[in-house]
């Protein structure tokens, strides 16, 4: 470029005064069209190189986040999941679940809060058990306000319930039996289910049961599984009725969870019930892995019990003797919600 400038200095000044006005004009312009060219190319290379590094950067940064907002929008469709109501034989309105839940992790682990729920009970169904008792809307109730839970109906009496195995429960976090007076006789009736039951608790399923479940066990009628669910419980068979009470008091020492503590701290060291008992079973003081949270008696010895949480093997259960009566007081109720939560979500 300094060349350049030096030879336009010297013909011009060499042939400035000789030179027609015309063709001096017509030299400047072709010097300055060469000069705005060359400007020009040198704008559009830098243009083009800045565009190919912005391109380069661009490539860099979608392939270092690819990973993360794939899992991201993994997260965002699952979280999208919505229920989807399908009617069975009786239009009794429930919850379609796909896919297989696999116990071998924690079924009770606090990673997100959806959970899949399976009731069983003849309130929809309105067919009777042995003693003409249907169930009421209680638990039906508490479990379809929450809105976390996913909740699956299946009539007690449904002939497919006993063979329904351990694959078709790893669909689910929690079996609930429905309160009902005199039970479903689970035992005598669906053995194969029954033991299904227990396998899915020892592989780490959560199992929520109430007065005269799995207490069929008169010795007109006892039945292995039945026997053997009660251990799962935390009782031990008698052959006769235990105590009566309308007072559930709760035992101090053994509340260790956040739910159960709750429940003492708003109540006090008692709640009133509906009138219950204890029927065909009783606490097994020999159990290590179970607590009495409450009690008939303020005082007594835990073959008192009213509610009972055990942690056998990988699982969880929790049986509350409420269910003699249709009606249930207001803060029974709450003990039924906290019951829940605590198979739901306490690790």
């Amino acid at each position: 470029m300094s060349q350049n400038k030096v030879e336009i200095t010297q013909n011009d000044s060499i042939f400035k005064a000789s030179l027609p006005k015309e063709e001096i004009t017509s030299a400047r312009d072709t010097t300055n069209f060469k000069t705005i060219c060359s400007t020009k190319k040198i704008a559009f290379t830098s243009l083009l190189i800045l565009l190919i590094v912005s391109i380069f950067i661009t490539s860099i940064y979608l392939l270092l986040t690819k990973n993360t907002n794939a899992s991201f929008n993994l997260d965002e469709l699952r979280s999208e999941k919505r229920r989807a109501p399908i009617l069975d034989s009786q239009n009794t309105q429930q919850t379609l679940i796909t896919g297989s839940r696999s116990l071998s992790s924690p079924a009770n682990s606090v990673t997100g809060y959806e959970r899949n729920v399976l009731l069983i009970t003849n309130y929809f169904s309105k067919k009777k058990n042995g003693q003409d008792n249907v169930a009421t809307d209680v638990l039906y109730k508490i479990l379809n306000q929450m809105k976390k839970v996913n909740l699956t109906i299946m009539d007690a009496y449904d002939a497919n319930l006993n063979y329904k195995g351990i694959n078709y429960l790893k669909n689910f976090h929690l079996v609930v039996l429905d309160f009902v007076d005199a039970g479903y006789n689970l035992a005598p009736r669906c053995p194969y289910f029954v033991k299904a039951l227990m396998q899915y608790i020892k592989e780490g399923g959560a199992l929520f049961t109430n007065h005269d479940q799995f207490d069929d066990t008169h010795s007109r009628y006892v039945k292995p599984e039945a026997i053997e669910m009660l251990q799962f419980l935390g009782f031990k068979h008698q052959n006769s009725h235990g105590y009566y009470g309308s007072v559930a008091y709760f035992d101090k020492t053994a509340i260790s969870n956040s739910f159960f503590v709750a429940d003492h701290a708003m109540y006090g060291d008692s709640i009133p019930i509906a009138s219950t008992h204890q029927t065909y079973s009783k606490y097994d003081e020999f159990c290590t892995t179970c607590k009495v949270i409450m009690k008939f008696t303020a005082n007594g010895p835990n073959s008192h019990e009213y509610l009972v949480t055990n942690r056998p093997y990988k699982g969880k259960t929790l049986n509350i003797r409420a269910g003699h009566t249709p009606g249930f007081t207001e803060a029974e109720k709450k003990i039924f919600l906290s019951s829940i939560l605590w198979l739901l979500y306490e690790v």
